[in-house]
């Protein structure tokens, strides 16, 4: 949806972000004034649309800085939308979303390892059969 030539023009975010200035929103002064020029609106949809495909890499990628980095980005990009162009509904559960898949096996579904400590004292209280063989 946003990887369309409508909306990488930043035409959609101009459209927007000057109907909540006619509408009152609380922009600071320079904030306004900065809006009110498409090529800013055009640089937001490219970096957004940019910062969204990085998500999904990122977390791919399983590793925690990696996480924490799609995590910021997503804070970015959906925290942005709510405060610039008035869509709270999304951005709340994206961040979520991201936090919580940052911290699954993306193929088993199971959360990450723990620590070393945890896991030797962990491995101590479970029984293991006497045998590695079947009888």
């Amino acid at each position: 949806l946003k990887v369309n030539d409508a909306f990488l023009s930043g035409g959609h975010l101009y459209v927007r972000h000057n109907y909540l200035r006619l509408r009152g929103w609380p922009y600071p002064g320079f904030v306004s004034d900065l809006l009110a020029k498409h090529w800013v609106n055009r640089g937001f949809a490219i970096f957004s649309v940019l910062a969204e495909l990085s998500i999904g890499i990122l977390l791919l990628v399983r590793r925690r800085y990696a996480r924490n980095v799609a995590l910021i980005l997503a804070i970015a990009v959906h925290g942005g939308a709510a405060l610039l162009i008035d869509v709270w509904f999304f951005g709340a559960s994206m961040i979520a979303l991201v936090w919580c898949v940052g911290r699954q096996s993306l193929w088993t579904g199971t959360a990450p390892p723990v620590s070393k400590s945890v896991s030797k004292s962990v491995s101590k209280s479970v029984p293991t059969p006497a045998s590695g063989r079947a009888d």
